[in-house]
Parts: C-alpha cells; structure tokens; sequence
C-alpha cells in the first residue's frame, strides 16, 4: 500500500499523536526501508485513521494539496491512495469516506477545511426515504414489505413540519452511530488478529456487518427492494474488502502501549450513541403530542430480533 506525498504532510501537520510521529520518523530511513514500513504502518490502524482525514477533506480541497505537494510516483487522475488489497482499488469506496467526520482539525497551509464537508452535508435537501418501514421477511414472525410500501411516505402533508426535521436529524444521528460503530469494530478486529484472538475476530467482525446493513437502510435512501440490496452489498463490500485484506498477511505483533485505545474507541461508540438516543426520544416526543402511534424509529426485524432489532438502549415509543 502507498499514499501520495499529500497525505504524509497532512499526516505531520494535522494528524493524531502517531500519525505524527511516524510521518516525522519516515523521513530519516532509506528509500527501500522507508516503502517497507510505510506498506506496513499504512494497513493498520495509522493508515486506516490517515485515510478517513483525507477522504474527509472536500474533494477540491483533496486536488489542491494534491498540486501542493506534487509526488512524482503518481500517475494524473489519483485519489491518492493506491491498495493493492482491493481489486475496485480505493475510488470505489470513496463514497464512504468523504462523508467520514473526522475529529482531528485541518491546518494545512492549502486551506483545508473539513468542516466544510460537514456543512455540506448537512445542507443537503435530499428527502429522508422511508426506510424506517423496511423489514426484511427472513424469519416466520418477520412481514416482507412490498415496493409500494417502501415508497409511501413516513408523514403525510399535513404532519407538522418540525417533527419531519427532528425525524431527519434522528435518522442522521442514527446513520452517524452506526458509521462510527461499524469502522471501530473493524479496527477491533484488526487489533483482535494481531492478538492471536480467534473469538475477537469474530466478534469484531459480526457487528461491524451488523452495522454496516443497519447504516445502509439508514442512509442510502433506498426506494426499491432492489435498491436496498443494492446498497446493503455495497456496505458489505467495504466491511469484506477490508476484513480480507487484514488476513492477506501476517499478524503485527504490538505491545499493550503500541495497541489502540479501547477506552478511545468505546468513548467514541458511546458519544454517537448519545446523539442517536436523544434525538430518538426528542422524535418520540413529538409522535405523542401529535398522536402518532407508530416509532419511526421501528427495527429491521422484530424488535426483539438478536442482532436486527430494536438497537439495545434505544426506547420503544
């Protein structure tokens, strides 16, 4: 695995404790140890971190670093990464990382601004598709619903349009928990096999696709049955591509100091989680005060499904 020139500057100038460091360390080994450890630095957790800043940065932004700091060894047309583990190379799942929401500040001397692709984002106008609805009929006590059911709407024209926005922002929030819980699982997984643990792995890796399927039937915006499998392979692509990458090679052993945070991880887990249970209770709210009976924020499954029911923590209406 390489990255562009651009990243390793933004790697110094505005990422993590690690990041940081090791971008400084680089530049003071040969030209074959340097390619060594960068392929090996980059296919964990670093790498993994460095790579959702960048697809962070609006894409403009990307190109103007990109010409800043120009990297001979790259060809025209590059996004700036180049993974030999994945046969749809890094562009195809950029779709995901551009909306990633990195927490470290941008100080490039280009004008970076991340937070502009959070503005961005946040004014979309797009309609919040009626996912909420959608359960999949593998189980006895699950309904299958129909094309037509996934294309009425939540609220007819008369519902007020302050719970319509604290619907939309509810559903974000839940898309945002999900997204983060989905990435910090597949971290855990990594950390898991450099550790030898088989049970980690596996626990790691279901709910990482756990959340994968619930981010897609958050956020895609699906209106078909076909459009919802569509994506949720999608999501699932991205949750195999990395897990399969991570096994192409030997673990990394690291000592407890060199291992990732748990406690980071978790706190980052939780704060999402917060966001998403009180924007739920906030919808739930105004559902009663406006005398509506039905959540919203309604499961996949039945609402006591093991993985694909009611999220754990999160209250009925």
């Amino acid at each position: 695995m390489r990255v562009h020139k651009a990243l390793w500057v933004l790697a110094e100038t505005s990422g993590n404790d690690r990041a940081r460091k090791y971008a400084q360390e680089r530049k003071t080994l040969s030209s074959t140890d340097r390619v060594k450890r960068d392929t090996q630095w980059l296919r964990g957790h670093g790498g993994t971190r460095l790579r959702d800043l960048w697809f962070s940065i609006p894409l403009e932004d990307r190109h103007a670093l990109l010409e800043k700091h120009p990297d001979t060894t790259f060809s025209g047309g590059t996004d700036g990464v180049l993974d030999e583990r994945s046969k749809l190379g890094r562009q195809s799942s950029a779709r995901s990382k551009t909306t990633f929401k990195s927490k470290t500040p941008v100080k490039s001397t280009a004008t970076v601004n991340v937070k502009t692709a959070h503005k961005s984002a946040a004014s979309s106008k797009t309609k919040v598709a009626d996912m909420t609805n959608f359960e999949v009929g593998t189980t006895a006590e699950a309904k299958t619903t129909s094309v037509l059911d996934l294309q009425r709407p939540l609220y007819d024209d008369t519902t007020d349009s302050m719970l319509m926005l604290k619907t939309k922002l509810m559903m974000k929030a839940c898309s945002n928990y999900h997204d983060v819980a989905s990435k910090e699982y597949l971290l855990r997984m990594k950390t898991n096999y450099d550790r030898g643990s088989l049970s980690g792995v596996i626990q790691a890796t279901v709910h990482s696709v756990k959340h994968a399927v619930l981010l897609s039937r958050s956020k895609d915006k699906a209106r078909t049955a076909d459009e919802a499998f569509s994506a949720v392979c999608n999501r699932l692509t991205d949750v195999f591509d990395s897990a399969l990458g991570t096994i192409q090679f030997p673990p990394e052993l690291m000592s407890d100091a060199d291992a990732p945070s748990l406690d980071f991880s978790e706190a980052r887990i939780r704060k999402a989680f917060g966001t998403y249970h009180g924007s739920v209770n906030d919808v739930h709210d105004w559902c009663r005060s406006s005398g509506i009976d039905k959540d919203p924020d309604s499961p996949v499954l039945d609402a006591s499904h093991t993985y694909f029911g009611k999220t754990a923590g999160i209250p009925p209406l």
